[in-house]
């Protein structure tokens, strides 16, 4: 993998972003679940793995499905979006701070990641921000996608219900070894139809995958500093 400011990732530094143990994120690489090639996009797919175990699914089958989130977010660098560009744009929008002044030519997230989390006033640690990459799953059949906005604000969007959800996917299959065949949803549906089936779900799957991929990156920099340790 690419180097980053805490070197070469390893399956340990993997394994702390995804909550995961080192054993877990081999046996996600032997399946062929994190991209290689890229530290930032693998530590990315770990923490949206992350994600998915803490709400339930097994490592493998999460890993399945999180290697869906690019396409369904319309991702067309084949990563998943963790917000971090929005936070950094916020923070140097009326001028940039001395702590991002001099970044190096290779800076990725992960170390503007490191930068911002060490400056409070500027990081909401743990905490969902607008625009934050969100997927539901309702009944192992449908997929959702929206975007984070402050509770009781209503979106108007075509395609979509009072939430900002709209639907991108019908899943066909999803078996236990982590394979997840999802048919895409090319033809919008309308708010209402979405509405009823999200309002009236037997069960229904949640995932912030943004706040998971930068709780992840708060885990990798709280371990590698050893203010941490599992």
């Amino acid at each position: 993998m690419t180097a980053r400011p805490f070197g070469d990732l390893t399956f340990g530094d993997l394994a702390e972003i995804g909550g995961l143990t080192k054993g877990g994120v081999q046996a996600l690489d032997k399946a062929d679940l994190i991209p290689h090639g890229s530290a930032v996009k693998a530590a990315k797919r770990v923490g949206v793995i992350g994600g998915f175990v803490a709400a339930g699914i097994a490592p493998i089958a999460a890993g399945g499905i999180a290697t869906l989130m690019p396409d369904l977010f319309n991702r067309y660098d084949g990563a998943e979006h963790s917000n971090i560009d929005n936070l950094v744009w916020k923070v140097i929008k009326n001028g940039t701070p001395p702590y991002l002044a001099t970044s190096p030519v290779d800076a990725g997230e992960l170390w503007y990641h490191e930068q911002l989390y060490h400056h409070w006033s500027d990081y909401p640690r743990g905490k969902a921000i607008f625009s934050d990459a969100i997927v539901e799953v309702v009944d192992r059949r449908f997929v959702f996608i929206g975007n984070w906005t402050p509770p009781n604000r209503k979106i108007s969007v075509i395609g979509a219900d009072p939430e900002g959800y709209s639907i991108a996917g019908f899943i066909k299959s999803w078996d236990r070894s982590g394979n997840v065949n999802v048919d895409p949803a090319y033809e919008e549906k309308s708010g209402d139809w979405i509405s009823n089936i999200r309002q009236n779900a037997t069960a229904s799957l949640r995932v912030n995958i943004s706040l998971a991929i930068r709780n992840g990156f708060d885990r990798l920099v709280e371990y590698k500093t050893g203010k941490w340790k599992r």
